[in-house]
């Protein structure tokens, strides 16, 4: 009777465990992840303005649109495509003594400027630069940011150009051009008289170019692609 009974328990049991195994579910197959949806790019909407010819530098205007600044005659004209409003500025052109100017053009927070660099016959680092915005809306003017700046800096037979310069800041809707050293050899050096001279803010919605001499507080750097 004992082995009958324990017999009986296991086979109850058994029949247990085989019925629980049949009610699991059997795992899902895992479905591959999905590759991430690459992001379309948009096009930017553009006015259908053809480049100028005689183009020398070009960049995007804030939506993305093309921008010019292009060399004609004895002039230079910025000019753009964009939807936004743009200034459309000409001025006396940038002039280099020593070589053909290099343009670069950038957007800042105080509307659109030219780095003008003259390069050097010994060195890649230029041997003057310039700086080109637009004041009064349609007016391009070009400020020497190194003249007065002191003797170039000679380091490892290598010059430098001048320890200080003109530094180009934003103060609030101003532009600063402050007399300030651009490189580590002058820094806690006395600031050149003449460069200092030259110092002074820009109200740029006015014409013509004027410098109010001084210093200026509350100014920012702009960044700007300057050697």
């Amino acid at each position: 009777m004992r082995r009958a009974a324990s017999r009986s328990r296991r086979a109850i049991a058994g029949l247990l465990l085989a019925t629980l195994a049949a009610c699991e579910k059997p795992p899902e197959p895992t479905e591959a992840a999905a590759p991430p949806a690459e992001p379309k790019l948009i096009a930017p909407v553009c006015n259908e303005v053809p480049a100028p010819t005689g183009v020398v530098a070009q960049w995007s205007a804030p939506d993305g649109c093309p921008m010019w600044l292009a060399l004609q005659g004895e002039r230079m004209q910025l000019s753009s495509s964009s939807l936004q409003p743009t200034p459309t500025a000409t001025g006396e052109r940038a002039t280099c003594r020593v070589a053909a100017c290099a343009f670069e053009g950038v957007m800042t927070p105080l509307g659109p400027m030219v780095v003008v660099t003259e390069p050097g016959a010994q060195s890649e680092v230029p041997v003057g630069v310039q700086l080109g915005f637009v004041v009064g809306l349609d007016a391009l003017v070009f400020v020497d940011l190194w003249a007065g700046g002191g003797a170039a800096v000679v380091e490892d037979s290598t010059a430098l150009g001048p320890g200080h310069a003109l530094v180009p800041s934003q103060c609030g809707t101003k532009l600063g051009l402050l007399a300030q050293a651009r490189l580590p050899a002058a820094q806690g050096q006395e600031v050149p008289r003449e460069l200092l001279a030259r110092q002074g803010t820009v109200e740029l919605s006015r014409k013509p170019l004027t410098i109010v001499p001084g210093p200026a507080s509350g100014c920012v750097p702009l960044a700007l692609p300057l050697p």
